[in-house]
């Protein structure tokens, strides 16, 4: 049996993580009374062999883990199964927050949400809207190899952008958070589990480093991406890629992931929080899966999936006529700023960073 347990100590939780058969038959003893999964799912007869085998529980469709799709689930009031992406599969933690058993069986790489036990809110056009506090881990987290083979390479690209983040952040959190007087307390808190969290983000990346050969889907593969990186910490390229998603939502998310790396990066040595080492290693890895690091890339993307013009759409935003890249990036950093406001930030033992429009 390709199977092993999670011991999660912080909230006491005993996730397995299962592959193929095996999961297939716990899914079926489970017996979710409802499956949620993305709109994509209709046109996979794996899918839909499954949910046949396990005996026809109600499905939900959604595009968006929006606040009327969420309070759903949790209306449901039973126990669910969530296949997808972090959309459908955060919509189905609803089941966790209303106490009742959940099961994940993500079908993307960029799907960390898979593994961990808070849930992010967005509002129905795929732009942030906030992050829920934490809960408990899924029962289990279901690998079926055979979602992941036909990936398009952007997809497999931007679940490494989405991996190797982790790294990245760890290495300037902290020294951002003490920074930042109103968050010493919070640094401190951090530093505890520090070295054990860089540990754990250095041998993603490490993995990503040494990785030879076409890009092609394997099993570590995917336990680095969708596994693994399910530890909390503070992930201020993720807050970024949340603030970039109110302005190009239809993008991918480890594609604003991988610009929010770049960002952050320049910001922490411009102020002297990293040094010029870390910004090379994060441009080779960027530069061999072929990571964007332009915020016209993210826009080119966004715009070729609405089919519009790209003129059509300013640098930033339609809805911010006269606001430059470069005050977003500064207003990102200033606990102050009320574009985009720093709601709240928090470390692993709470929630997200998180940044929140007017």
């Amino acid at each position: 049996m390709h199977i092993r347990n999670l011991n999660l100590k912080r909230t006491g939780d005993n996730m397995k993580v299962l592959w193929n058969n095996d999961g297939v038959e716990f899914l079926k003893k489970f017996k979710p009374r409802l499956v949620v999964a993305p709109l994509a799912v209709q046109k996979m007869d794996l899918f839909w062999d499954i949910v046949e085998y396990i005996g026809y529980p109600e499905v939900f469709l959604v595009s968006e883990c929006t606040e009327d799709n969420f309070s759903k689930v949790y209306n449901f009031k039973e126990k669910v199964a969530a296949f997808g992406g972090g959309k459908a599969i955060d919509t189905g933690k609803a089941a966790l927050y209303a106490g009742f058993d959940f099961v994940s069986i993500p079908t993307t790489l960029t799907c960390c949400a898979a593994a961990s036990n808070h849930t992010v809110i967005n509002n129905p056009d795929g732009s942030y809207k906030r992050t829920l506090p934490k809960t408990h881990y899924p029962n289990a987290v279901i690998i079926i190899k055979e979602f992941f083979e036909n990936l398009p390479r952007q997809q497999i690209t931007a679940g490494v952008a989405d991996a190797v983040a982790k790294y990245f952040e760890m290495k300037i959190g902290v020294t951002w958070l003490n920074s930042i007087s109103l968050y010493k307390k919070d640094a401190k808190k951090l530093e505890s589990n520090y070295s054990s969290m860089v540990a754990k983000a250095q041998n993603i990346l490490s993995y990503f480093a040494r990785k030879k050969g076409p890009l092609h889907i394997t099993d570590n593969m995917i336990k680095k991406c969708v596994i693994e990186p399910a530890f909390g910490f503070v992930t201020v390229a993720h807050a970024i890629a949340d603030a970039l998603a109110h302005f190009y939502p239809l993008s991918l998310h480890g594609n604003r992931v991988s610009l929010g790396i770049e960002i952050m990066i320049d910001w922490a040595i411009k102020n002297k929080l990293a040094n010029v080492q870390l910004k090379r290693r994060w441009e080779t890895i960027a530069q061999k899966y072929s990571l964007p690091r332009l915020l016209r890339e993210i826009a080119f993307e966004h715009v070729h999936n609405t089919n519009s013009s790209y003129v059509s759409v300013h640098p930033l935003a339609k809805k911010q006529k006269n606001f430059s890249f470069e005050e977003f990036v500064n207003k990102l950093f200033d606990p102050n700023s009320t574009f985009p406001q720093i709601k709240e930030l928090k470390t692993s033992f709470k929630q997200f960073v998180f940044f929140k429009e007017n």
